[in-house]
């Protein structure tokens, strides 16, 4: 890690402020999310740089990272209503939807989107990600690979 790694996009930063924010707070869910990232893959940015996971590092220039979610599987299930009894209206293999807002009401595990052809359905939330979710950024230097920033947001 390195040792002014960043933890947001103001000021904050440093091993000590990550630890508090990531290590000590048993709910940050940090390790978890650590290893959904690495297990994603990224992209490298010349030599030096790799960016993680791919759906920020390869996200497309022309679709709103705020308005899209990227399917993390391959055949995953879109259904009429949130819920594994619920009908099946198609499956997507690591594909690009519109995230909706919940119908009225959310229902935890699941996230209402638009497929590309306009019909709206549910997909169970674990398979779906959101490009400018926590995002880890490393450095080559010194002759390893170091922890350059771990941040969500834009």
């Amino acid at each position: 890690m390195h040792p002014n790694v960043r933890t947001s996009f103001g000021d904050g930063g440093g091993i000590e402020a990550f630890r508090k924010e990531h290590l000590e707070n048993k709910e940050s869910g940090f390790w978890e999310e650590f290893a959904t990232i690495l297990r994603l893959g990224g992209r490298f940015r010349g030599s030096d740089a790799f960016d993680a996971p791919y759906t920020f590092s390869a996200w497309p220039g022309n679709l709103d990272s705020f308005e899209c979610l990227a399917v993390i599987g391959s055949r995953v299930r879109v259904r009429a209503a949130p819920g594994l009894n619920a009908r099946i209206l198609t499956a997507l293999d690591f594909a690009i939807v519109r995230a909706l807002p919940g119908g009225g009401v959310e229902t935890p595990g699941w996230r209402r989107v638009q497929l590309a052809d306009g019909r709206t359905g549910y997909m169970a939330s674990r398979y779906v990600r959101s490009p400018i979710d926590h995002r880890a950024l490393f450095g080559f230097e010194d002759g390893r690979w170091r922890l350059m920033a771990y941040v969500a947001g834009d």
